[in-house]
């Protein structure tokens, strides 16, 4: 699925570059994906392969013309068009992607058995994007099976601080 999401993140992407609104732009596909998420029905509905393309569009319509840009809509209709509107989510990841390569940004998991403190939060960023030369998004996941420490993950790097893992590394060495 990724393979097919990809072009078209990258046209949307270079449509938003060029009309300086790629924020915009990754909001409303955002928000168009949040409905689909949220909703069962209305994403079944954009789904269901006997439900003509353009029944799908005016409802599309009527239901997100106010809170998307005319751009937006067009996009959402070409992918109806297309019948690759199973792919929206796939589309926004890889847009998201994009839209942190151009900021600069990098995104992180932090994974932790207690929720971390904004001060903490505040800390590791500046740590990780001093390391990494980049903006980093940090997002707190809750794991108890790390028993205490963190894990952060970001891209294919991990950085294990974890007790779990220490106690692993202890076992391995004893056995």
């Amino acid at each position: 699925m990724a393979a097919v999401s990809v072009p078209y993140a990258k046209a949307l992407f270079s449509v938003a570059q060029q009309a300086d609104r790629m924020e915009e732009f990754k909001n409303e596909l955002w928000l168009v994906c949040h409905m689909i998420r949220i909703d069962n029905r209305f994403g079944h509905f954009l789904n269901h392969p006997e439900i003509p393309q353009d029944i799908k569009k005016d409802a599309v319509k009527q239901g997100l013309s106010q809170k998307i840009s005319r751009e937006m809509l067009n996009f959402i209709f070409f992918v109806i068009d297309k019948k690759r509107q199973d792919s929206l989510q796939e589309i926004f990841r890889e847009y998201s992607n994009l839209y942190r390569k151009y900021k600069e940004q990098r995104y992180a998991k932090i994974y932790t058995v207690v929720p971390l403190t904004e001060e903490q939060k505040l800390d590791i960023k500046e740590k990780l994007d001093y390391l990494y030369e980049a903006d980093v998004i940090i997002e707190n996941i809750l794991e108890p099976e790390i028993i205490g420490g963190m894990v952060i993950r970001t891209g294919f790097q991990v950085i294990d601080g974890s007790i779990k893992s220490a106690l692993d590394r202890i076992k391995a060495s004893i056995m």
